[in-house]
């Protein structure tokens, strides 16, 4: 009879270890409108940009940062959605 001996207990690193973790994001304009975009959450730099309908805008963020989009419309323009860029991922480094 063979005796396994107890798994080694590691402390979870994912909470330390998330913040250094940088995630390519690719947003798809899938509206006939204007948009505009802003990146939140990202303790380096600020990201702002124009998307014109059909657009697609690939960019790096962190995992928790937020994409907070904002459609421009016939009266003005409104916050439509906000949506975490962990959502977006289409390649982490």
């Amino acid at each position: 009879m063979t005796a396994f001996s107890q798994p080694t207990k590691y402390p979870n690193l994912l909470p330390e270890c998330i913040g250094d973790i940088e995630i390519i994001c690719q947003y798809h304009n899938t509206t006939n409108r204007f948009q505009i975009i802003r990146v939140d959450n990202v303790s380096v730099y600020f990201l702002e940009r124009a998307i014109l309908p059909g657009g697609r805008f690939t960019f790096k963020s962190s995992p928790q940062a937020l994409l907070k989009v904002i459609t421009h419309e016939y009266i003005g323009a409104c916050l439509s959605a906000i949506i975490p860029c962990l959502q977006l991922k289409i390649f982490s480094c």
